[in-house]
């Protein structure tokens, strides 16, 4: 199908502050839309941060608001929601290697009080070699105010997840080159007779290219898996934005990304993917798709 998209974002900064603003329109093109179509205005991010020290080899950061996990830690499979909270990061940095630490309260629900929290630690340009290695966890089984039997289900997950890379800027190509793969499992289920005793998702890819100036690319491709109860659906991501309405629990597959800069402000994207997977949905409990999307990105 076609949609019509169009983001609006704001940005402020002074010397030790800082808040940003996304609204996203989204809606299905025509005249004559599905009686499921709906106008969709969403508030992507609204938060504020603060600077509150700063030393010549290290700084401390606060923020506070909406935003979505995934600007604060790192996966291609988790850290899909957007979320309402608090935030704190520290950046150490050094000859040898530089140390980020990130560590968010965040709300899942305001009428029984319940939070969740996430914590990464990164260890990053190890020895000015390139490669880096983070680790993270997130707690969606804090005990609310207000509990209920339906919420506690839902919060069944602790995820802990590590992740490993390689930056470099290829010699060939001339062009900046990411080697990346992730390993994420919940410790809170087993799965005794398969030879992972936990949930788990994980994932394998390589990026090379960067977006800048007329005629830049760049190309992303990643192969990815997740079992039955690894990830919670609301914090579900990868593959699955490409099939939102199947609700998929576990799946494999892979994702093809390749962009070009037509002009310094248009940008031609294209996603080529393959998703399989199981689904609660009883109109779809298994799914098998190839997918294509291109979206053309004006920006000003």
């Amino acid at each position: 199908g076609i949609d019509i998209e169009a983001n609006l974002l704001i940005n402020y900064r002074t010397d030790c502050s800082w808040s940003s603003i996304k609204l996203r329109f989204d809606s299905d093109a025509g005249i004559f839309l599905p009686s499921n179509s709906q106008l969709r205005v969403q508030l992507d991010r609204a938060y504020w941060g603060l600077r509150v020290a700063e030393q010549t080899h290290q700084t401390l950061d606060l923020e506070c608001g909406r935003r979505g996990l995934s600007s604060l830690f790192d996966s291609k499979v988790q850290f899909g929601t957007v979320a309402d909270g608090v935030s704190i990061r520290h950046n150490y940095f050094s000859t040898h290697w530089d140390v980020q630490n990130t560590a968010a309260f965040f709300v899942v629900q305001d009428q029984t009080l319940s939070l969740s929290f996430a914590a990464e630690t990164a260890w990053l340009n190890l020895g000015g070699t390139g490669f880096y290695s983070k680790w993270s966890c997130i707690a969606w089984n804090l005990p609310p105010l207000y509990p209920t039997s339906a919420l506690k289900k839902k919060q069944d997950f602790f995820i802990v997840q590590t992740t490993g890379g390689y930056q470099f800027r290829s010699i060939c190509l001339e062009k900046p080159t990411h080697f990346y793969a992730g390993y994420a499992c919940n410790l809170l289920q087993r799965e005794p007779r398969n030879l992972f005793p936990h949930p788990y998702a994980a994932y394998i890819g390589v990026s090379i290219g960067s977006l800048f100036n007329k005629g830049d690319w760049a190309l992303d491709f990643n192969l990815q898996k997740s079992t039955q109860n690894a990830i919670p659906l609301i914090d579900l991501t990868g593959l699955t934005i490409y099939t939102p309405q199947a609700n998929l629990d576990s799946f494999s597959g892979f994702a093809l990304f390749f962009s070009y800069m037509l002009t310094s402000q248009l940008n031609v994207q294209q996603v080529f993917s393959y998703v399989k997977g199981t689904s609660f949905s009883k109109d779809t409990p298994k799914l098998s798709q190839w997918q294509y999307e291109l979206e053309f990105i004006y920006s000003w």
